[in-house]
């Protein structure tokens, strides 16, 4: 199994950002984070694609695992045509990961963020 079907990743999902990501599976998780200065590239890349940002759950690096820190954000299409979704949903992302960023600076650069995301069914 190649890493785009482990972790649910789109076929044509950018290498690099891959290669920056950080794989969640020491604590059983099969999912990728990202740190803040990379998460908005994914988001770009995924939003651009035709992806809406579901929500999105915030971990913290301790030593050599990862601990949730029950942080998270959701969003529900409700009645919300698709390209109007995935816009709301990147600015969503956007808000809560600066404003999370903000209210943690001392932690940034311990912190990851993992995306819930999909395409349109």
């Amino acid at each position: 199994m190649n890493i785009f079907e482990r972790h649910n990743l789109p076929n044509d999902f950018d290498e690099s950002l891959i290669e920056k990501s950080i794989p969640l599976n020491k604590i059983g998780i099969n999912e990728l984070g990202w740190k803040y200065e990379d998460v908005f590239n994914v988001l770009d890349f995924l939003c651009s694609r035709g992806y809406a940002i579901l929500g999105g759950d915030v971990y913290s690096i301790k030593e050599n695992s990862f601990e949730s820190t029950f942080a998270n954000w959701y969003l529900n299409r409700d009645k919300m045509q698709w390209d109007t979704f995935i816009n709301v949903s990147k600015e969503k992302a956007v808000d809560y990961i600066t404003a999370y960023n903000t209210r943690n600076k001392d932690k940034q650069d311990k912190l990851l963020y993992v995306l819930v995301y999909q395409q349109e069914k």
